[in-house]
């Protein structure tokens, strides 16, 4: 090996190092050094010739520790120049693993390494590194981008033509190549080559299965049961998933890095993966591995990524827009199956359907009916519109799709009930799925019977507006069989009464139209006992002002309007700022969330459904029927004009419903603007605009009121995981509050940060154009965004903090007490509250 080695030193070829490389792969490593005194020991005896010691060394090249490294590669620079050492090093370099500038001096270590190891094949891979930094922190970046090009020049002064020729060397490369790898190994690789090829074929599979079974590898067993017919493979069940369990992982191999541990696989290769690829970087890596030729299935993930070696890809499930450009600039993806979870852009839809990669397509969701081409819905059998603004009731336009095409289902998933459509024997059947009393996250345990009133009048409630929602359809010509169905997964926590109230409320709308209807039984729901109670929000009259001090919730959200303090709870409280005295009282019972406009004149309860009072007329609430289902956040217009819903448990996914408030009472509003998978969000003061939080280290702004613009993204703010943001009253200040508990304040309309300050805990906060109020564990804190400066104005921990109009006091709810201060902290109110 000398040989080869002292002839790639006088002449660097390509074909010789990669002769050296495929050498040394083909060598079983000696076990790795135990620690660093021992690397630096065997490294001082390493020989050239002794492949199994300079693969286990190279192996652990890299440690944790950043003075480890180092000199493991000052060590490893004594070998003098070595094509297998650079290699190494190019492969530390690719995965960039230390980013802090501490590593600068490891960087230039590295760097000089590479330059020592004299390899003309560095040039290419500085190149990579550089594009590599661009994923990296900016901070980071600027530290080590000098160095590299400074690198980059001493190879191109070392080696001014490039990667030299290869003249003359070529048995000298053939027969360390030759000598690399058994007959065995060869063997298997092609046999593995055979079944990435063909993924659709079972011979190739079984033909590996004999040669791996031969040799005593247990994957030959699994393989041979899993292409066994499905009879025998039920037999083989329990055999399966003990070979699975114990070497399931090895089998990954190398795409193990990129997916999670919910994997399937399936005639012995892995068939289904979840992804999760991170950058660029990453997607580099994984894109051209062959082990994704036997993969079927792929669950997106945040990364859009498509492998170009996965052949046998036919569904993608939760796929946002991104994929969907991922997927028409991939003529190798042949997707029969398509599960959307955001897609925003009818335009991008229409490229996509005009895409290679739609030409078989046969299942999709996520998308309107209105935005399928007639061509599309003709080649469809299954197509579900997830429901934003609906009760899940397919219209006349689904109706006549189903109709038209033969074979298609026409499916509408709304959050309470469930529509779909198919054309049987000449006869347009509709099934109605009703999810009633579905359980929400955070509705508590199931044999609660002080939940028993409200699940049964949201039932009763979401049945009444189903009922009213066909009957108004264009479907009543249409329908020939009508089927009523109950999903037997939905937990059965109805009152036998209220189900058979929900079957008549539902026939009666409908028996009217329908030529013939089949009424599937509502069977086996379980008597848990309770009261039907009517739960409907009520405004009460203004009444006298209790006796005593007013008593709060621990966590009640507070308001500042020109008529007074509002305190945001069940009742609401409108309080005198000067002596803290109740002027009013305000009852809106079931509701979820309660928010007051900036004038003071409207007091919007949320859940699911939103209810206004009119504060000033005193008139009954008016309803208007949203989304449906658990709100966890929401924000409000100042002028009362639409309401933002985050709709779904925080740990779920939600999506985000923007609807109007205006409209004559009772009328159903439908959304002006619905996205998925939202960690959280708020709404302009005008209500022009939706600022959502997409998770990871993006604050995106969406259109709402254009209609010609509505829900286009159009920026966004760089944070990292906000959790909480308020905008000042003229719409021009946003500040936002991250993990890391960060404050950073934007210019909302220029779209950059103004400025960056350092909180202590957890807080929330509200702000004007000037200065930020912050309530935390740590105390109450104003931020002078005008002087840059923090100062703490109360030592003890709030929960909640509110600014007046004039922006010249501010109130703040702590332990047992309601506290108004100046912007000095000089206290003005101090009005004891009872918890």
């Amino acid at each position: 090996m000398n040989v080869l080695l002292d002839r790639w030193r006088k002449n660097p070829a390509r074909e010789l190092a990669e002769a050296l490389e495929q050498a040394l792969a083909a060598v079983t490593p000696n076990a790795p050094p135990a620690d660093q005194s021992a690397w630096q020991r065997r490294a001082r005896k390493l020989g050239a010739d002794d492949l199994p010691e300079l693969a286990a060394l190279l192996s652990c090249l890299v440690t944790r520790r950043l003075g480890d490294v180092g000199e493991r590669l000052r060590a490893i620079r004594k070998l003098g120049p070595d094509p297998r050492v650079a290699a190494a090093i190019a492969a530390f370099m690719r995965e960039v693993p230390f980013t802090s500038n501490s590593s600068l001096g490891l960087w230039r270590e590295v760097l000089t390494t590479l330059v020592a190891a004299g390899d003309p094949r560095a040039i290419a891979w500085v190149t990579e590194f550089k594009a590599n930094l661009a994923s990296t922190r900016e901070g980071f970046r600027k530290l080590v981008e000098p160095e590299a090009a400074r690198t980059q020049q001493a190879l191109v002064a070392a080696f001014p033509n490039g990667v030299p020729s290869l003249v003359g060397v070529a048995p000298a490369v053939a027969a360390p190549v030759k000598n690399a790898s058994s007959g065995k190994a060869r063997d298997e690789a092609t046999l593995l080559a055979a079944v990435y090829a063909h993924p659709e074929d079972d011979g190739p599979r079984l033909v590996l299965a004999d040669h791996l079974q031969e040799r005593g590898d247990p994957r030959g067993e699994f393989i041979a049961l899993q292409c066994q017919p499905e009879a025998q493979r039920a037999a083989s069940h329990k055999r399966i998933g003990e070979l699975l369990r114990k070497h399931g992982k090895a089998w990954l191999g190398e795409l193990a890095p990129f997916i999670t541990s919910e994997v399937t696989f399936s005639r012995g290769f892995l068939s289904r993966a979840v992804l999760k690829v991170k950058n660029e970087l990453e997607a580099k890596k994984m894109r051209a591995l062959p082990g994704w030729a036997t993969v079927e299935e792929f669950i997106a993930g945040r990364f859009p990524v498509l492998p170009s070696t996965a052949r046998a890809l036919c569904v993608v499930r939760g796929a946002t827009e991104h994929w969907l450009a991922t997927l028409i600039e991939a003529p190798q993806a042949r997707v029969e199956e398509l599960t959307l979870s955001s897609v925003s852009q009818q335009e991008l839809w229409a490229r996509f359907e005009a895409s290679e990669a739609a030409r078989s397509l046969r299942r999709v969701e996520g998308i309107p009916f209105s935005w399928m081409s007639a061509p599309m819905l003709a080649q469809l059998t299954r197509a579900i519109e997830p429901a934003s603004a609906s009760d899940g009731v397919l219209d006349e336009q689904q109706l006549l799709a189903a109709l038209a095409n033969p074979g298609l289902e026409a499916v509408l998933a709304g959050s309470e009930f469930r529509s779909s459509a198919k054309l049987t024997d000449g006869r347009l059947r509709v099934t109605l799925d009703l999810s009633l009393a579905k359980r929400q996250p955070g509705w508590g345990d199931p044999a609660d019977e002080k939940r028993l009133p409200h699940i049964a009048r949201w039932t009763i409630e979401a049945t009444e507006r189903l009922a009213a929602g066909i009957a108004k359809s264009g479907g009543k010509t249409l329908v020939q069989v009508l089927e009523i169905s109950r999903s037997e997964r939905e937990p059965q926590l109805v009152l036998p009464s209220v189900a058979t109230k929900c079957v008549a409320l539902v026939r009666e709308a409908l028996l009217g139209w329908v030529a013939q209807a089949e009424a599937l039984a509502f069977a086996d729901l379980r008597a848990v006992g309770g009261k039907v109670l009517d739960r409907t929000p009520k405004l009460a009259k203004p009444r006298a002002a209790p006796p005593g001090p007013p008593k709060l919730e621990y966590a009640c959200e507070l308001a500042w309007c020109p008529q007074g303090l509002f305190v945001l709870q069940e009742p609401v409280l409108l309080l005198e700022p000067a002596s803290g005295a109740v002027l009013r009282t305000f009852h809106t019972t079931g509701s979820a969330k309660r928010l007051v406009t900036a004038n003071g004149r409207w007091l919007v309860a949320l859940m699911g459904t939103a209810h206004v009072f009119d504060l000033e007329g005193g008139t009954a609430s008016r309803e208007l029927a949203g989304p449906g289902g658990h709100v966890t956040a929401a924000a409000l217009s100042s002028d009362a004009s639409r309401a933002l819903m985050l709709v779904g448990d925080i740990y779920m996914d939600r999506r985000c419903e923007v609807i109007p408030l205006g409209g004559a009472d009772g009328a159903r509003v439908q959304s002006l603007f619905s996205r998925r998978g939202n960690d959280n969000g708020t709404l302009s003061p005008d209500g022009r605009f939706a600022v959502l939080g997409r998770g990871g280290s993006k604050l995106e702004v969406f259109a709402v009121d254009d209609p010609k613009a509505r829900g286009e993204l159009l920026g966004s703010f760089e944070v990292d995981n906000y959790t909480h943001c308020a905008f000042s009253p003229s719409g021009k200040t946003l500040a936002v509050e991250t993990q890391n508990h960060e404050l950073h304040v934007f210019d909302f309309e220029a779209r950059k940060e103004r400025a960056m300050f350092q909180l202590a805990s957890r807080s929330k906060h509200v702000c004007n154009d000037h200065v930020v109020a912050v309530a935390g564990g740590e105390g109450l804190t104003l931020v002078d965004l005008d002087a840059g400066s923090m100062r703490r104005l109360l030592d003890t921990p709030s929960q909640s903090v509110a600014l007046s109009p004039d922006g010249k006091k501010l109130v703040a709810r702590i332990d047992r007490a309601l506290v108004v201060l100046d912007l000095s902290g000089r206290e003005l109110l101090r009005l004891p509250c009872s918890d």
